[in-house]
């Protein structure tokens, strides 16, 4: 069976500077894609003079306490809700076409009802509210049903005041972005912590054949639902590479890829690479 994943980009054109442009694109994983993802390193065509930010996203929706937030969901699919912590407190109208069950303390299921009219079948199109204590946090969500797969709506924590403040307005795009750009440059952004990486993760690092990577450290920040790592790519003999080959679930739940160079000449060149992953947890 032939699969296409239709994975959103975010490209940054040229080695990082004082200005960095980012374009968006579309790019077509395939299954041979993706037996290249998990296969290692091989080598690929096209310029490989630049470095690109690559940003994923899958069927994950995140939503933060304390406002109403509007998220698209599955009107045929059963949609799941899920919190870090424990749900105390479900609410919403009994009288709406919506079946809500829990899955125990962290999951909740969310189930729009199928009208049966003639023989045929209507979905619903109007909306649900629904609040959601979560670890001592409200959250209010309007779900709206779409003819589309099953969502999974992650609930997160609170930002720290710091990322409140300079973060908090900006799109989830615009952080990504933010955050690499500080990162390529060695800065800290104001609420993050710029931390080692823990043992466990370094064990974790994939192996690839023509490459040796080491995480370098990270940068954390409370609430921002993001984290990320630099590592350094050594080369143990020439190699082409592009940010696909680091697609892997070892780099953990990635939404953002930094490569650069991408084409390593000789046994001992390095390259920077930059994960961004999602994450949902406050950071300790």
């Amino acid at each position: 069976m032939s699969v296409c994943i239709l994975t959103p980009l975010i490209v940054m054109s040229g080695a990082p500077g004082p200005e960095i442009e980012f374009d968006e694109r579309e790019m077509a994983i395939t299954p041979m894609d993706r037996e290249l993802v998990h296969g290692g390193i091989e080598s690929h065509a096209g310029d490989v003079s630049g470095s690109r930010a690559v940003v994923s996203h899958g069927r994950d929706e995140f939503v933060r306490p304390d406002r109403a937030v509007a998220v698209r969901v599955s009107n045929r699919d059963v949609n799941r809700v899920r919190c870090p912590g424990r749900i105390s407190d479900v609410t919403y109208s009994q009288e709406k076409p919506v079946e809500i069950v829990s899955g125990g303390a962290e999951n909740l299921y969310v189930k729009f009802k199928v009208v049966q009219a003639g023989g045929e079948r209507s979905y619903i199109a109007d909306s649900v509210d629904l609040h959601i204590t979560c670890n001592g946090s409200v959250y209010t969500m309007i779900l709206h049903p779409h003819p589309i797969d099953s969502v999974t709506i992650r609930l997160e924590g609170k930002m720290d005041r710091d990322i409140e403040k300079t973060w908090g307005k900006l799109s989830f795009e615009d952080r990504i972005k933010r955050l690499i750009t500080a990162m390529w440059r060695n800065e800290v952004p104001s609420g993050f912590n710029r931390m080692p990486v823990k043992t466990e993760e370094v064990e974790k690092t994939p192996r690839y054949e023509d490459i040796e990577i080491k995480p370098v450290y990270s940068l954390r920040g409370n609430g921002s639902g993001l984290l990320a790592t630099e590592y350094a790519v050594d080369a143990l003999r020439p190699v082409s590479m592009d940010e696909r080959d680091f697609l892997r679930p070892e780099f953990g739940n990635v939404i953002a890829i930094t490569l650069d160079p991408m084409m390593l000449y000789e046994t001992g060149d390095r390259a920077r690479l930059i994960v961004v992953e999602r994450v949902v947890r406050n950071v300790d």
